[in-house]
């Protein structure tokens, strides 16, 4: 990103990275054991940017080499219906479930063992191992970054840089004022 804002002719060493938080202790690995076979989940806004389409027509030639292979689709949308049809046209319903809109979405993304989001595009993305952070290394990541208070954190010393930086122009236009007005009364 930095590099970007560089070759844009911007500053890139003013960008500060602030990631989506996450609740620790509301995302966890299950002390239950996974469902039999191989479960995929994927958490989305059932709409056309989400790719859930390219994800079902790639899903039947996995459930053709894995048969016992599910897909959890998590989330509601304006394309549900069409997104159900598409499974029933591609026959995979059987190896398909459609959950609609869920609270308790680190439940579902408990349920499997892979989570998967094609996004054609996003505007904030989230990486999907740290929606399901298995692993000691996605959780120390999470810890160490990703926490409420750890964004908090870096919210707050934005915010210091900007005063900061305000107080600074504010003084150096006192200084210019001060100037014009000494040179003026000369």
């Amino acid at each position: 990103m930095r590099e970007s804002l560089r070759c844009s002719g911007l500053n890139g060493a003013s960008v500060l990275l602030i990631p989506n938080g996450v609740d620790a202790d509301y995302f966890h690995p299950s002390s239950e054991p996974l469902e039999q076979g191989a479960t995929v989940v994927c958490v989305a806004k059932l709409r056309y940017q989400k790719g859930i389409d390219i994800l079902l027509h790639a899903w039947r030639s996995v459930s053709a080499q894995v048969p016992a292979a599910r897909l959890l689709i998590v989330g509601d949308g304006p394309l549900l219906a069409s997104l159900s049809h598409l499974a029933s046209e591609l026959r995979i319903t059987g190896n398909v479930e459609f959950t609609g809109l869920c609270a308790d979405v680190p439940r579902q993304l408990q349920r499997g063992r892979v989570a998967v989001l094609p996004s054609r595009w996003e505007g904030m993305p989230n990486d999907p191992d740290l929606a399901r952070r298995y692993g000691q290394a996605a959780r120390h990541s999470v810890e160490q970054f990703y926490l409420f208070g750890e964004v908090m954190y870096r919210h707050v010393e934005l915010y210091r840089l900007i005063a900061k930086e305000k107080e600074m122009w504010r003084r150096k236009a006192d200084w210019k004022r001060q100037h014009v007005w000494n040179l003026w009364n000369r």
